[in-house]
């Protein structure tokens, strides 16, 4: 049956429901299709689902995408598949131009929507940078949050990132942990009492005895106390202590800190009056140990006068006081702690003046009354209960960061009949300073938000380019592009130590970095994203350029360099790469070409079916010439071949680079071969052919849109959004397409500002 007779039966009896938006096919490509898509699309049992003869009554964006998804196979030589009706180059050429074009002369009818990721939590990165950008201190907590969840390679889609008990315990103590070291809760005036009890000291050590609440020190002997994490400052050593008198002088009590000897002391006092002593110490921050050591001692029992017969040290406790003086505000928090109207000012006003604008940037909302009365009723009951004011302030900074107000971002939508100009306006600035920044909205941002001018299209082009400048823009390189690339799990790879002994965990932390300041480069400089394929520099320093085989003048740091050889360009050069998408013992062109299908083409292959992931049993890969036969025999199943033909093609073009991303020329098997055969017939030779396919048409620069906006927006794009910015990018220059250009359609498109 030809394609229009059976695209015809399959629409016969539903032209009322047909709308007006129905595509038709061309005749000439109509004949291509019933020539060589018809017999495995069509309405009898059709292959994958798909039956081309009904697409044109889809939604029109539904329609589009699928012509966009048939356009992308063919031009792949993916479809139709080996062994079938194969399209020649003209009919491909004929194919791609009605797709491209119909998606141009459509795309305006299709609509795009302000539909939100929805509700998620902060990831563990994004935490630690709103907690240093917040209060410009560092706490490890983040480490200990449970393990962030993957959707399509990133941990900020919003069905993905799950919430149990277990995050709020660990919200928590992180809450506390920040708070603290904010917060010095020191007075001045009364500063912190630390006691140790000598009879504790004495039975922990067993040196003296112990007599009701006093050790006893009959022999020269000393007890150690021991405090962890004291702050740097001055502090007072006491003592209370009494003394058995003989001999001709007072029993004499030596102080030492840490080792040194800070004064000796004569202990006069006797049982029915103990005596204190104190002395004053300046401590740097760390641990210490106070040692206190009676050293006189005098043992006399011939002595006529029972009274000068034996002298000892009794004592009772140690007190350590202190620090005197407060910790200083860290610098990151005195944009909040300058707005304290200090002592003299009624307290509710105080902590008013303080949390309004740290509530209004943790939360990134504007305050309210209803949100800010809570907060301040934590601080102020802790007032009530006779608590200091650090301790009230404390309570209320652990209350701010334990709000689902804070570790969650609502992002109910942005759509205008839904929420108010004010509250998508400070939306909007969350949304822009997470996707660039990874962290909360700076008083900038704020400001435009508060005002609403930042739902003005001039004003959010002006905000992109203005945080794309700052330093905080970095977090593209490492939360983006580490997620992207997937070089986040370098920080798990293992290699089989025999085969690579210089392969360190500081080496795959080098390797990481060399991806991301190269990424970085491309944003900040505003290179076209095509060339991070043929990027003629890197950044290296002394140990991955040994690791490469580079000669130079390197040091420790990464620092950018130019690479001559043009076997080395690009980011497939990069060892970070090559050594993800190897075994522990060898390459895998199977993995590097599934890689390469993920995350450079947006062309992932369906799973395997079970069982036919691994090599015939009794297989011996022990070099690239065997490796490269067992690939020929997995291919030469029916099953695998669909798959395997694309994938293998483009990983063995490759494998002149060893699993750990090293040239290599030959192996234990001889030469190495690095030519891959794609579908099609089409020959790969090594990593430069395999650039040249790559770029070749705009399938990497439509990958890296799609991630960006997976990462950005939160949820994967729906078709329209794939039909607009499919029109959008072919509407440029391939070769002029800029990062900070992907980053300005994505922060235009409804689904992130709203309409």
């Amino acid at each position: 049956m030809r394609f229009d007779r059976w695209c015809h039966a399959s629409t016969l009896g539903l032209a009322a429901a047909v709308s007006s938006q129905s595509l038709v096919l061309p005749q000439d490509v109509e004949r291509i299709v019933d020539d060589h898509c018809a017999g495995c699309h069509g309405k009898e049992k059709p292959e994958a689902g798909l039956d081309l003869g009904v697409v044109g009554t889809r939604p029109l964006a539904d329609a589009l995408l699928t012509w966009m998804s048939a356009r992308d196979k063919v031009q792949a030589r993916v479809m139709p598949p080996p062994g079938y009706s194969e399209l020649d180059d003209a009919e491909v050429a004929r194919l791609v131009t009605w797709v491209n074009a119909t998606v141009d002369a459509r795309r305006a009818e299709v609509t795009l929507e302000a539909t939100s990721a929805g509700p998620r939590r902060l990831s563990r990165s994004q935490y630690e940078r709103s907690i240093r950008d917040l209060f410009g201190v560092s706490v490890a907590m983040a480490a200990e949050f449970p393990q962030d969840d993957l959707a399509f390679g990133f941990d900020t889609m919003g069905n993905a990132l799950s919430f149990t008990t277990l995050h709020v315990e660990k919200y928590l103590a992180a809450a506390e942990a920040v708070a603290a070291a904010v917060i010095d809760d020191v007075d001045p005036q009364a500063p912190p009492v630390r006691r140790v009890e000598a009879e504790d000291l004495a039975s922990e050590q067993r040196v003296g005895t112990v007599q009701g609440e006093f050790a006893n020190l009959y022999t020269a002997s000393e007890l150690l106390a021991r405090w962890p994490a004291l702050p740097n400052g001055s502090y007072t050593l006491r003592v209370r202590a009494y003394g058995d008198q003989a001999g001709d002088e007072a029993p004499l009590l030596a102080i030492d800190v840490d080792g040194v000897r800070l004064l000796a002391v004569p202990i006069e006092a006797v049982r029915r009056a103990p005596s204190q002593h104190e002395c004053e110490v300046e401590l740097a921050g760390g641990d210490h140990a106070v040692g206190l050591a009676f050293v006189n001692n005098h043992y006399d029992p011939e002595h006529p006068d029972p009274t000068r017969r034996d002298r000892n040290l009794h004592l009772d406790w140690l007190e350590l006081i202190g620090p005197r003086q407060t910790r200083p505000v860290p610098a990151g928090s005195r944009w909040w702690f300058g707005r304290d109207l200090g002592a003299g000012a009624a307290a509710a006003a105080r902590l008013r003046a303080m949390l309004s604008p740290l509530l209004e940037r943790a939360w990134r909302a504007a305050v309210t009354e209803d949100g800010l009365r809570p907060i301040l009723g934590v601080a102020e009951a802790s007032l009530a209960r006779g608590e200091s004011w650090p301790r009230a302030l404390r309570l209320a900074v652990t209350a701010i960061l334990l709000s689902p107000r804070f570790v969650l971002r609502g992002e109910v939508s942005l759509a205008a009949d839904v929420l108010p100009a004010a509250t998508r306006a400070f939306e909007l600035a969350a949304r822009l300073s997470f996707f660039l920044w990874g962290s909360v909205p700076d008083a900038a941002l704020l400001a435009r938000a508060r005002d609403g001018s930042l739902l003005q299209p001039d004003v959010i082009v002006a905000e992109v380019q203005r945080m794309l400048a700052d330093a905080r823009a970095s977090a593209l390189a490492t939360d983006f592009a580490g997620q992207w690339l997937e070089l986040r799990q370098l920080a798990t790879a293992s290699f089989d130590g025999a085969r690579f002994p210089s392969v360190s965990s500081a080496l795959l932390h080098d390797m990481r970095r060399e991806t991301e300041l190269l990424f970085e480069a491309f944003l900040r400089e505003r290179r076209p994203v095509r060339d991070l394929l043929i990027a003629d520099f890197t950044f290296l320093n002394q140990r991955l350029a040994a690791h490469y085989g580079i000669e130079g003048a390197f040091d420790g740091e990464l620092s950018r360099v130019p690479i001559a050889a043009p076997e080395r360009h690009g980011l497939l050069a990069h060892a970070s790469i090559l050594a993800l998408t190897s075994n522990p013992t060898r390459t895998s062109p199977v993995k590097r070409g599934k890689w390469i299908l993920d995350n450079l083409l947006d062309a992932p292959p369906p799973a395997p079916p079970p069982g036919s992931d691994n090599f015939a049993e009794g297989a011996i890969v022990d070099h690239a010439a065997s490796l490269r036969a067992q690939m020929a025999m997995h291919r030469s199943a029916e099953s695998c071949a669909l798959c395997h033909v694309r994938m293998d093609g483009l990983g063995l073009a490759l494998e002149r680079f060893d699993a750990v991303g090293r040239p290599r020329d030959g192996d234990a098997g001889g030469p190495i071969d690095d030519t891959g055969w794609l579908p099609g017939g089409r020959k790969v030779q090594g990593l430069g052919g395999l650039r040249a396919v790559l770029l070749r048409d705009l399938a990497f620069v439509r990958c890296v849109a799609h991630k960006l906006f997976l990462y950005g927006v939160g949820r994967p794009p729906h078709p329209a959004e794939r039909v607009w910015l499919d029109a959008e990018l072919r509407a440029r220059s391939p070769g002029g397409v800029t990062l900070p250009d992907l980053i300005a359609l994505i922060t235009r498109m409804p689904a992130f500002v709203g309409v």
